[in-house]
């Protein structure tokens, strides 16, 4: 059992789509037709699965970790998005703060994940056929 538990979430980590759509699925089940909650349980979900995928991806096609840029990334970001929202609202909110960055971290992770997808797909492709 714990093997299986273990192919799942590495299957999960490295098809992150594949655990968006199982998480939405699963969500729009249990809400039953609450499609745009199970889409944001969905996004909710898979933001790490897509950022733990990019880290792997990159520690692929590089050869190196960067988890230290990682997490300095994650902390200057959550930091410029408080002040702008401060700015915005006159008021932080936290918890607030926290769902955009969350969010915003789906859509930027999702997009570098496709991105690095197909570039190491190309590289890949590119060093087969010059060797």
């Amino acid at each position: 059992m714990k093997d299986v538990l273990a192919s799942f979430i590495a299957i999960m980590i490295v098809m992150p789509f594949l655990s968006f759509f199982f998480i939405f699925t699963l969500a729009k089940a249990v809400f039953r037709r609450k499609g745009k909650r199970a889409f944001h349980l969905a996004v909710n979900g898979s933001t790490i699965f897509f950022i733990v995928a990019v880290h792997v991806l990159l520690q692929a096609i590089f050869q190196r970790s960067y988890i230290v840029e990682f997490l300095i990334f994650f902390i200057v970001a959550f930091m410029i998005g408080i002040v702008l929202y401060w700015k915005k609202t006159g008021d932080v909110s936290l918890q607030r703060t926290f769902k955009l960055y969350w969010k915003m971290q789906f859509l930027l992770f999702t997009t570098v994940y496709v991105g690095l997808f197909i570039y190491g797909i190309i590289h890949r492709v590119m060093i087969a056929f010059s060797s």
